[in-house]
């Protein structure tokens, strides 16, 4: 396991940009404990956050201006100027080192980052996707040389990098 977690945070060192997905395993007051965590990981890096976690929290962080599109965000029209800007700067990804990190992402809404990371992962030749959920930690098939896979709930995942 500390191997993986070596060449996990390799890759993310080694990224041009990082697409990160904050999913159902956090809640509001978790997902405050581990923003501090989250931003040492990103620090110096091209990154945007996409979250379904629904609270406060994720939208007073410090990727509230310019880095985080929050499905959950009340502010319709805030929540679809983030999402233009997320998709402006998806679209410079192409043919760039990607590192799309799940973290805790199931299947209470899939549509919003699972499934999206898994299409950017197969579309672009230089992404890799690493995903850490504790139930739900597999990869398709088809990105088994694309991926890294953790089955282990994300906010342990980041307590113990």
């Amino acid at each position: 396991m500390e191997g993986l977690k070596e060449n996990i945070m390799q890759e993310i060192a080694s990224a041009e940009h990082v697409l990160v997905g904050i999913g159902e395993e956090f809640d509001d007051k978790e997902v405050m404990t581990q923003l501090g965590k989250l931003a040492e990981i990103l620090a110096g890096k091209n990154y945007f956050v996409l979250s379904t976690v629904h609270g406060k929290a994720v939208r007073s962080g410090q990727w509230r201006e310019g880095r985080l599109v929050d499905f959950q965000d009340p502010d319709e029209e805030h929540y679809m100027k983030q999402w233009n800007l997320y998709t402006k700067w998806l679209g410079g990804t192409l043919n760039h080192k990607l590192v799309l990190l799940e973290l805790g992402v199931g299947l209470k809404c899939p549509d919003a980052i699972r499934w999206p990371f898994e299409k950017v992962t197969s579309f672009n030749q230089k992404a890799i996707l690493i995903r850490i959920n504790e139930e739900l930690s597999q990869l398709p098939l088809e990105l088994k040389d694309k991926g890294m896979s953790v089955a282990k709930n994300a906010i342990d995942w980041l307590t113990e990098i």
